[in-house]
């Protein structure tokens, strides 16, 4: 059956990435609240980066791109159902219309996730 696309996991590795220094962030002081907010911004405008080119893959270039839980539930699905089933559900998958919307729903989150990184870094810098 098909596999999670590498893009994928790599964006859910930055998301990650980004919790784990936000997460501290409430419990320190000033100036290292302004570093690990500095901090939280690489990961988090690598995760913008990459949802914008997983939309463009999506939309633009019109590539079948499988996320992680979907492949999770081509296997569940083939393992419990049978193949037959988990074909249904990638025909599902893959439905022109489902990667338009999840395409573009990727490039205006990878937008506004970018514009939040860049007034996070201006507003870190001039706090300084």
């Amino acid at each position: 059956m098909t596999k999670a696309h590498t893009l994928t996991k790599l964006q859910l590795m930055f998301a990650i990435l980004w919790l784990i220094p936000s997460c501290f962030v409430s419990s320190v002081a000033g100036s290292t609240q302004s570093a690990l907010f500095l901090i939280s911004t690489i990961p988090f405008t690598g995760l913008s980066a990459i949802t914008i080119y997983l939309g463009w893959l999506m939309l633009v270039k019109k590539e079948d791109i499988i996320y992680p839980q979907e492949s999770f539930a081509l296997r569940f699905t083939e393992k419990t159902r049978g193949k037959q089933a988990a074909d249904h559900l990638f025909a599902a998958y893959i439905k022109p219309s489902r990667k338009m919307l999840i395409g573009a729903m990727n490039i205006l989150s990878g937008l506004g996730c970018l514009i939040v990184a860049i007034i996070v870094i201006v507003a870190t810098l001039r706090g300084q």
